[in-house]
């Protein structure tokens, strides 16, 4: 019985993991969720005449909403991964892998990348994953130095088009 709930345990985990797609390195938080907490900002104070006072207070709630968030979203990451045996971690990863590939092709010939540039998007992402880079500055400016301001400019209006979850894009 112990066996049985623990492997349906492992096994679930698995699923939860696997399930979960792999996020974009620009999706988390940083240039976008900043530019996501401004346009809210800027809608609050449309609508309710928010002053500049209110605006910053605001600002630096969602700001730490953010962090707590991403604090959250790791502590999940470990917890799954102590659950994990070797060979699960590593056909997670495999499926990670996998999904950067396609991610990274679907990106390249929206954006008219060429070889090297795919391949350096692939190197970002692939490290980004699971870092604290994704979604920071640091991934805007390694974005910044793959793609032309045009290409980043229709990478983000590609994440506004998909009505991302509030998450995804790069700031420009």
């Amino acid at each position: 019985m112990q066996t049985t709930i623990a492997l349906s345990a492992a096994v679930f985990a698995l699923f939860i993991s696997a399930s979960v797609p792999a996020q974009p390195p620009w999706s988390v938080d940083g240039p976008v969720a900043d530019h996501h907490a401004e346009r809210r900002i800027e809608r609050m104070t449309e609508r309710l005449d928010l002053t500049p006072e209110q605006q910053e207070q605001i600002r630096s709630i969602l700001e730490t909403q953010q962090a707590k968030r991403q604090e959250a979203l790791a502590a999940v990451r470990a917890e799954i991964d102590a659950v994990l045996t070797e060979a699960q971690r590593a056909k997670r990863d495999e499926q990670i892998g996998r999904r950067i590939e396609r991610r990274s092709a679907r990106i390249a010939d929206r954006l008219d990348l060429t070889a090297e540039q795919e391949a350096e998007l692939r190197t970002a992402m692939t490290e980004s994953w699971g870092s604290d880079i994704r979604g920071s500055d640091e991934m805007h400016d390694r974005l910044s130095a793959i793609l032309t301001e045009e290409q980043l400019a229709e990478l983000e209006e590609m994440r506004v088009g998909r009505g991302h979850r509030s998450r995804g894009g790069c700031r420009k």
